[in-house]
């Protein structure tokens, strides 16, 4: 099929794997990429942040099987976290993007973006409640139209705003052109070989004039 509709290749996007079928998934990733590589196809797979608990990814091996190492290096909190916080702080970003270039040849890594952010609604006993995803513009749109301040918080190197609802303070660390742009300059300063972003619709307009500047 890839041959058939012209595409270079290729990326494989496994979560949530076991831990204990972690070889397996390498004695796959390599078959395929022999497979693949003889049509002269490219090959790319997506890991999580090489934490211990995600070593059934085998991030090193990856980066010797295929021609790219997409770092998800977003959800440091996710939809079910108990405490309210960044998608993907830059700090924490630059964590993983060090540990990642021990294990995979930068040009070969490729750093994966968040177009999105969560709203966390925080009760007044400090309660995490709901949470969801939004847009770029979505997310600016709703911190403006209840009013709310947006500052730049230096601690996670992103804008941040909140609000009240019933209550609940309502706290949103953006993903903006602020946000984007750090997260280019840090792709370019390790020297990745490019960035991936998810997901496509929940960026804004300026978000590809920014990328295209730096990849």
């Amino acid at each position: 099929m890839c041959i058939e509709t012209g595409v270079d290749g290729i990326n494989v996007d496994f979560e949530s794997i076991y831990a204990s079928d972690g070889d397996a998934y390498v004695e796959f990733m390599e078959k395929l990429a022999d497979s693949f590589h003889e049509m002269n196809l490219t090959v790319s797979v997506d890991t999580y942040v090489p934490a211990s608990y995600n070593s059934c990814y085998h991030m090193e091996d990856m980066g010797e099987i295929c021609d790219y190492v997409i770092m998800m290096a977003y959800d440091e909190h996710f939809s079910t976290s108990t405490e309210a916080g960044s998608v993907a702080s830059l700090p924490w970003v630059e964590t993983w993007l060090d540990a990642a270039c021990e294990l995979v040849d930068t040009d070969k890594l490729i750093l994966g973006c968040p177009f999105y952010t969560r709203t966390w609604h925080v009760t007044s006993g400090g309660y995490v409640g709901a949470n969801s995803a939004y847009g770029m513009d979505n997310a600016y749109k709703l911190l403006t139209d209840n009013g709310a301040e947006i500052v730049y918080d230096e601690e996670t190197g992103q804008n941040y705003g909140e609000y009240y609802q019933q209550g609940d303070t309502v706290k949103i660390w953006l993903e903006d052109e602020t946000s984007l742009r750090a997260r280019m300059e840090l792709a370019v300063e390790y020297g990745c070989g490019g960035a991936a972003f998810w997901r496509r619709g929940f960026e804004n307009e300026e978000a590809w004039d920014i990328i295209n500047e730096y990849f």
